[in-house]
């Protein structure tokens, strides 16, 4: 499973935030373009529903385990988005990254995640943390058992729960 817990929080409406209900595990590459794929751990993400179903049929555009997106997406001061390369500019489009709604939810986001980090209240640590932290509602992939069996049962040691019980995971991201 990939180190970044999901794929799609560029999204900013719903994902890769604490109040996420119900994150869903998302393959990269889909089952009719890599089928034997389908429970590869390097082909899974978390993502957020909405996002996860958006893209359902869409082929692979960009493997966020092997591509930073930041090296082909910007999230500008306003909450818009900006495909820095080819592959960012198809995955807004795929994901449907520009919607003004989403554009205006990421907007909020960055301006709360700004005026908690700026200040110096407790109760503002408190508040950052409980919602830009590692989210604790996440599927534990210890416990899985794929059909086909873990093709990295040795990557358990780096999934996000297991860095979070280690204390490996920053504050907040």
């Amino acid at each position: 499973m990939s180190s970044s817990f999901a794929v799609f929080t560029v999204c900013g409406a719903n994902a890769g935030i604490r109040w996420v209900k119900t994150p869903s595990v998302s393959n990269i590459c889909k089952r009719a373009e890599a089928p034997e794929r389908i429970c590869d751990y390097d082909n899974l993400v978390y993502a957020c529903c909405r996002c996860n179903s958006v893209k359902m049929d869409a082929r692979c555009v960009l493997n966020p385990c092997e591509q930073a997106y930041g090296q082909h997406l910007k999230i500008l001061p306003d909450g818009a988005i900006q495909g820095l390369t080819a592959q960012g500019r198809e995955l807004i489009e795929i994901s449907q990254l520009a919607r003004p709604r989403i554009t205006q939810a990421r907007q909020r986001l960055l301006n709360l995640f700004r005026v908690l980090q700026e200040s110096q209240d407790p109760r503002a640590a408190a508040l950052l943390q409980h919602y830009f932290s590692f989210p604790s509602n996440l599927p534990m992939l210890s416990q899985s058992r794929p059909p086909h069996g873990n093709s990295r049962p040795d990557g358990i040691v780096q999934s996000g729960h297991e860095r979070e019980r280690r204390g490996e995971l920053p504050a907040v991201h």
